[in-house]
């Protein structure tokens, strides 16, 4: 959905007030998906004959498929390829006894742009899967000005959030709420530089009009499982529901958008009540086994055993952190200054991820690659 745009800017008191309206809007739409399912042909695929690797005689219309063992927290996942591109991905939960959770379907941005009709992704997902409900939804809206403008006119909240940079100090991107799903399980506030995004991920070939301009900034709600159980997959054809709202949930963080008319449109959400005794306990808890774990690994050190020597034998030890260690060692010598940085690149991730994309190790002068 493409509009002509012209932004409006208003002056007072010295401040740069942006009005958008309807024709400032370049695109509007579903960016995004998650459907809680079962997929009622699962039995009838044979991964002997494929295993990662396509699978191009594939009993679903229009797509090859493959299959992918490295996901976080899932045995595998089935990933739907439609003209060299990845549209679906089919999340088979791995049984744990610490976390329940459900198979489900992430439907990624790109398909939206392949598939410009939302009801023939949501037809395929009806014919092919048993529904639950949805996860998650993404509601994203573009505008041709800078993020540094769109940044002066958001409201200064006291949620928590993130701003990144590019190497010049220029606004790449920001973020409302805890980008953690674990600690956040309602929604997230996500503006971004979308050609950055375009070039970060290699998608010129899809969106050529989009570089040809001077500048496209993304606003984006992401609406997730506490809410999104919430709306119905149908829900999301009907475009004037999702437009009230996307504004709606703006409302509070920007006035960019206060011309328009619209319907308050909330989906239901549950205040749960959290007890400050239990959570003093928890935190009183966390710590004290934290200590009781360092006091035992001294021990074992004083008596020159190594803890963390123990830990690989037993594989206590995550994946993640094996990698971050094995990165961390340049001539044979453990470097802990090396750790910590690597420690933080696994945890900010490339800055236009998404949570289940594998962490991206890149090599760095700085620190003995090249």
């Amino acid at each position: 959905m493409h509009f002509v745009i012209q932004i409006t800017i208003i002056l007072y008191n010295n401040f740069v007030f942006m009005k958008i309206i309807q024709k400032d809007i370049y695109y509007f739409g579903v960016d995004y998906i998650e459907v809680v399912w079962t997929l009622k042909k699962l039995n009838e695929i044979n991964f002997w004959f494929w295993f990662n690797d396509w699978n191009r005689k594939t009993i679903f219309h229009w797509f090859e498929v493959r299959r992918e063992n490295k996901v976080n927290n899932y045995e595998y996942k089935i990933v739907f390829n439609y003209k060299w591109t990845d549209c679906y991905a089919y999340h088979i939960w791995q049984e744990n006894w610490a976390v329940t959770t459900h198979d489900f379907l992430a439907v990624y941005g790109i398909a939206f742009t392949l598939f410009p009709e939302l009801s023939e992704i949501i037809e395929f997902v009806k014919a092919e899967l048993n529904v639950q409900g949805l996860r998650r939804f993404d509601l994203a809206l573009d505008i041709l000005t800078s993020i540094k403008e769109v940044h002066k006119n958001f409201n200064k909240l006291k949620q928590k959030g993130s701003i990144f940079f590019d190497d010049e100090w220029n606004i790449q991107s920001f973020y409302i709420w805890d980008k953690k799903k674990k600690n956040n399980r309602y929604k997230l506030l996500r503006v971004y530089n979308k050609k950055d995004e375009i070039l970060e991920k290699k998608r010129q070939r899809f969106f050529p009009d989009y570089l040809t301009k001077d500048n496209v900034t993304r606003i984006e709600i992401e609406i997730r499982s506490e809410l999104a159980k919430n709306c119905t997959l149908e829900s999301l054809l009907d475009r004037a529901y999702i437009f009230d709202m996307y504004l709606t949930y703006m409302a509070k963080y920007t006035n960019i958008f206060k011309w328009f008319k619209y319907t308050e449109t909330r989906l239901n959400q549950i205040n749960k009540k959290v007890s400050i005794e239990n959570l003093k306990s928890d935190q009183y808890l966390k710590s004290r086994y934290v200590n009781i774990f360092r006091w035992y690994a001294k021990t074992i050190l004083e008596i020159w055993g190594c803890p963390v020597d123990l830990l690989l034998k037993d594989d206590l030890l995550s994946e993640d952190t094996k990698k971050d260690i094995a990165l961390s060692i340049k001539n044979w010598i453990f470097r802990q200054d090396v750790y910590e940085f690597w420690l933080n690149v696994r945890y900010v991730k490339n800055l236009f991820a998404d949570d289940e994309d594998d962490v991206l190790y890149f090599n760095d002068e700085k620190y003995g690659w090249k």
